[in-house]
């Protein structure tokens, strides 16, 4: 089966990582008001006028 038998305390993952990535996402979270703020306009046809 490819089983590996490792220590009980090894991680996955790494704590600090992830509580990291948390409160990035946490803050991000706490922007939004509405469900409209999840989603973006297309910009595609003002590409210029915005200087892309």
């Amino acid at each position: 089966l490819g089983l590996k038998v490792v220590p009980k305390d090894y991680q996955s993952i790494d704590k600090e990582r992830v509580a990291a990535l948390l409160v990035m996402s946490k803050s991000w979270m706490n922007r939004i008001e509405t469900v409209d703020d999840l989603f973006h306009d297309e910009i595609s046809g003002q590409k210029e006028k915005l200087g892309y």
